[in-house]
Formats: C-alpha cells, sequence, structure tokens
C-alpha cells in the first residue's frame, strides 16, 4: 500500500513470489475492492472474477490455499 515501485522491487528481489503483485500507488484497486485492512491478498480468476481474498497479516498463509480456486496452479 502506497509503496513505491523501487522499495517494492527490492523486497521481490529477496523475497521472490510467482504470482503478481499489484502496486496501490499505479492503480484504483482498493477502491473498487472496498479494502480497509492491509495487507488483503485477492485472487482474480482467467475471467476477471474475484475468486477469493484474505486479510490481515495471517492471510499470506491462507493465500497459499485460494490460487486454486482461480484456476492457478499451485508450486
Amino acid at each position: 500500500m502506497s509503496e513505491e515501485r523501487a522499495v517494492v522491487e527490492r523486497f521481490l528481489a529477496e523475497h521472490p513470489h510467482a504470482f503478481p503483485v499489484v502496486l496501490t500507488t499505479e492503480n484504483e484497486m482498493p477502491r473498487p475492492f472496498q479494502i480497509g485492512v492491509f495487507p488483503t491478498y485477492v485472487i482474480v480468476d482467467r475471467d476477471g472474477n474475484v475468486a477469493g481474498a484474505a486479510q490481515g497479516d495471517q492471510g499470506f498463509g491462507e493465500l497459499r490455499k485460494l490460487p486454486r480456486k482461480g484456476g492457478l496452479e499451485v508450486e
């Protein structure tokens, strides 16, 4: 939330992920999804529908379960 691209890129270089990361500084995602808790992890399926979401600091663990709901393979 509100991080500049350079900060996020440094973090991801140290902690790589296989999923896309969306920057709130470059889009309007929080408003349409009415996100009020950070971090919030949202899984969007191939058709653009929200397949699942997890909120808060424990959401990252839940995130690993959600991609299958969106039709994505998980390593």
